[in-house]
């Protein structure tokens, strides 16, 4: 690669910007600043620029910040260095020395990666090594190009963060338009003030939801992984790409290490393998029953035996001992040996128990069970009563350090909201936060205050309902008790004329 020449003024109308360029959001607020030291001081970082079209025009490889702000700066020229590069040689510096920078928005940052990948022939670890990030963190980037539209126009726009946008990069487009709707809380029970966008979720909220409804463990799976006979059009699990354990660099924080991603799929390869075993039963002209592990909501006896209607059995172990074909969602297709007798004196408990009572030894360790836990609450009753005679009559700074913050979690998200924007904790607009945000902003703000702020925001959460005219749960009367304790003229407030709508533009009183 050649040495770079000395930086030379170049008139701005012979450059061009790459069209590899992986930079396709700005942010306004940054790119009117950079404009602004642009016209206060010129570009002092030379742009790079490599000559195309025979030397009359200079394609520019990395600075199209730089470049854009100086065309808005009305700039006739800028400082440039000048390189002979091929069309690679350019595509790798351009895109390298780009997605190197903190700034770039993670949807361009994934478009660049893929282009080295597609352009340049690079796979993740090579890109890693190149831009100094962890090969993890390169195969979430990749993903985020899968995005379906609207969560990608979502975390265009800010409406959620890269932490959700690359939980539900990970999944199936299928399954991603339910974890977008999953990102933000749900209509309350109680009625919602007017205009109050969902508040976003934690992305760690997102992430337990999609591991309790998308991912399904493989190891619990009864058929062999390696079976492509199974299900021919879906292949074996051991090669699938839509399994975790397939690329673990990309589910890194993934507790089961191999879970199938694909709901639909997993279903298919059970009812297959039920068929299967089914077929096989038949065949050896084998006595069995179809079982369930768990409750199906049999009608008139009719269905797979739920249960407690039967108990597992070692074979010859009794008369009635025969093949259980499991057909219910847990464990569909396996083949257990169980006893469906009631009246059997091995294995029978009579009457609704149907071999569902606990063994001996199950019996010996629901007692113990009980015996730790009854101990372990008489110690925390004794605790809470000796912790609770030491409290002082007036609260300090410890107490109410303790109190504050756990009353402040337990309040309904709508009214922590309240709280908070009265305070000036979070904007009165903006993207909406979740709880979990929430909260942590409030502890450290709760941290920082006096024993009477403390008491005073105590008893300000225990009445900001009053502020939700219609609810449930108003607590107008509550505050007029309160009032009239202290001797507040209502009647003067009443009389006070409503403040007049602030024009566009002017700071809003806090609600």
């Amino acid at each position: 690669m050649a040495t770079p020449v000395s930086a030379v003024p170049l008139p701005i109308e012979c450059l061009r910007p790459s069209p590899l360029n992986p930079r396709r959001r700005l942010d306004p607020q940054a790119m009117k600043e950079l404009t602004d030291s642009v016209r206060a001081h010129g570009i002092l970082q030379p742009l790079l620029v490599r000559p195309v079209d025979g030397g009359k025009k200079f394609e520019v490889v990395f600075g199209h910040r730089r470049l854009a702000a100086a065309k808005t700066a009305k700039l006739e020229d800028v400082p440039c260095a000048v390189r002979q590069l091929t069309d690679q040689e350019a595509l790798e510096i351009g895109l390298i020395e780009n997605l190197q920078r903190e700034d770039v928005h993670p949807l361009d940052e994934a478009d660049g990666y893929r282009k080295l990948m597609k352009e340049a022939g690079y796979d993740a670890p090579a890109i890693a090594a190149k831009v100094g990030k962890s090969v993890s963190h390169v195969y979430q980037r990749l993903k985020l190009a899968e995005l379906i539209p609207a969560a990608a126009d979502a975390f265009g726009a800010d409406q959620i963060t890269a932490g959700h946008a690359i939980q539900i990069a990970r999944l199936q487009p299928k399954y991603q338009k339910e974890a977008l709707e999953e990102c933000f809380e749900g209509e309350a029970r109680w009625r919602k003030p007017r205009g109050e966008a969902k508040a976003l979720v934690s992305v760690r909220e997102l992430a337990h939801w999609i591991a309790e409804n998308v991912h399904l463990d493989l190891a619990s799976a009864p058929w062999k992984k390696d079976d492509a006979a199974l299900l021919p059009a879906a292949g074996p699990c051991t090669t699938c790409p839509k399994r975790t354990g397939f690329v673990p660099d990309l589910f890194p924080d993934v507790a089961k290490k191999d879970t199938c991603t694909d709901r639909g799929c997993f279903g298919q390869k059970q009812d297959a393998f039920l068929a299967r075993a089914r077929g096989e039963l038949k065949a050896k002209k084998l006595l069995f029953v179809e079982i369930s592990r768990d409750y199906t909501g049999q009608r008139d006896g009719k269905g797979p035996l739920e249960p407690g209607r039967w108990a597992l059995a070692k074979p010859k172990s009794c008369l009635h001992a025969r093949a259980g074909l499991v057909v219910g969602a847990e464990g569909r297709g396996q083949v257990l040996h169980v006893c469906a007798e009631p009246s059997c004196k091995v294995h029978g408990r009579g009457g609704m128990g149907r071999g569902s009572g606990p063994t001996p030894q199950e019996k010996a360790r629901q007692k113990e069970a009980h015996r730790r836990h009854r101990v372990e609450l008489a110690f925390r009753r004794r605790l809470l009563d000796a912790v609770l005679a030491k409290v002082p009559p007036t609260l300090g700074l410890a107490e109410l350090s303790r109190v504050a913050p756990a009353y402040m979690q337990e309040v309904w998200h709508e009214n922590r909201v309240r709280v908070m924007r009265r305070h000036g904790w979070i904007p009165e607009k903006g993207r909406p936060t979740g709880s979990q945000d929430h909260l942590r902003i409030a502890e450290k703000k709760l941290g920082e205050m006096a024993p009477a702020e403390l008491a005073r925001i105590l008893v300000e959460l225990s009445l900001v309902r009053v502020l939700d005219i219609g609810g449930y749960d108003d607590r107008k009367k509550d505050v007029l008790a309160l009032a009239k304790r202290y001797r507040i003229d209502v009647a003067a407030l009443q009389r006070e004329p409503a403040k007049p709508k602030k024009a566009a533009g002017a700071k809003k009183p806090r609600a």
